[in-house]
């Protein structure tokens, strides 16, 4: 008889759907009450930029930013805040749009990273974009029943190249956790063509095809002809003034801040620093002037003591081309370390870099930054 009752238990567990309590298997404490059930959304894709890039992205306000919602707070720890705010205007603190009250769960920088997610929106509010809506007592559920898991395996050979995977467990049976799978499955897949896109930055070449603005062709420096904007006109250091201002962001594991003067008599002037934990690595000082051959960037290295190396006479940069959405530089010397940087344009109060470098061997790679305007 034993064996009969136990048989129709196995029955019933099956019919019901696959489920299994992370919490019985998993020493993490924040695991406690996860299930995981046969919805899981499973995505994979190939991104052209290094696991410690998109790393980055995932775990800084700024780096959300590019890609995810207009706004977050994230405390990088287990056990932190992994609040995403997609509308700071009517949801501030993302209580019924966002995600206030997810956490960290587990990180691995740059192997891996989980979070708990929210996947409703509050049937209370007016608010008729994102996931579907439902009450609160199901929304505000504690502990939170989703999670993501997202993995960045390097691709061997390749520094640049990042296979990106990422999964969403915890969906339960009924028909809001049925439409709140199916929407997540798509709007997942929207997350990581933003991202891949965000990845696939130019890496302009010497030679290289002109890049088209708005409505024209953009004719690079390097030719001897004048580069012009959006509007066919010549660019000049008003081009450059959405620079003004001071500026926040982060570069690999490094905290970045730069304070860019207004335009005035032809030139900008930038003072920038790079910090770790524990130090100011350290301090560029960056010049970007109206020349006859076109805008023209210098940049000189110091230490924080203001101290120069040795035969170091910083870098001439000379602007290349201009489109609406980006701005691109070459080295006037061809064989000098950086190559290439490229501004992208994140509407007037954000911005990213890429600076494309090659060491001595030949190798390159990129120096990655993702910029905010600071109050």
């Amino acid at each position: 008889m034993g064996r009969v009752i136990a048989a129709i238990a196995a029955v019933i567990v099956m019919a019901a759907g696959f489920a299994a309590d992370v919490s019985q298997t998993s020493t993490n404490p924040l695991m406690q009450g996860k299930v995981k059930t046969d919805k899981t959304i499973r995505l994979e894709k190939m991104m052209n930029a290094s696991p410690d890039e998109l790393f980055q992205m995932w775990t800084t306000e700024i780096g959300v930013h590019a890609f995810l919602a207009p706004a977050a707070k994230i405390e990088m720890k287990v056990g932190g805040a992994y609040t995403i705010i997609f509308d700071p205007t009517a949801d501030p603190n993302g209580d019924s749009l966002g995600t206030n009250g997810a956490r960290i769960l587990e990180f691995e920088r740059p192997r891996k990273l989980s979070f708990e997610w929210i996947s409703f929106r509050d049937a209370a509010k007016k608010e008729t974009r994102g996931p579907p809506a439902v009450a609160a007592s199901i929304r505000n559920e504690r502990p939170i029943p989703t999670w993501v898991e997202i993995e960045f395996a390097a691709v061997p050979g390749d520094t640049m190249k990042t296979n990106v995977k990422l999964a969403e467990y915890g969906f339960k049976s009924g028909a809001e956790w049925d439409a709140s799978f199916s929407y997540f499955k798509n709007a997942w897949a929207g997350v990581l063509d933003k991202l891949a896109k965000w990845a696939d930055l130019p890496r302009v070449a010497q030679g290289a095809p002109q890049m088209k603005g708005a409505a024209m062709e953009m004719a690079p420096n390097s030719d001897g002809a004048a580069v012009l904007n959006s509007a066919g006109a010549r660019v000049t250091i008003a081009d450059f003034s959405f620079l003004g201002g001071r500026w926040t962001g982060t570069a690999g594991n490094d905290t970045v801040e730069q304070v860019c003067t207004p335009p005035a008599r032809g030139a900008m002037s930038c003072v920038f620093r790079s910090m770790n934990a524990e130090k100011i690595d350290g301090l560029e000082l960056t010049t970007l002037r109206e020349t006859a051959g076109g805008i023209e960037e210098r940049v000189r290295f110091f230490s924080p003591e203001l101290g120069e190396t040795a035969g170091d006479d910083g870098i001439t940069l000379r602007l290349a081309r201009v489109t609406d959405s980006e701005i691109v530089f070459d080295n006037a010397k061809p064989n000098g370390v950086v190559k290439h940087v490229t501004i992208l344009r994140r509407g007037k109060d954000g911005f990213g870099t890429r600076i494309e470098v090659v060491d001595r061997s030949g190798k390159s790679g990129f120096i990655v930054a993702e910029w905010k305007r600071a109050e």
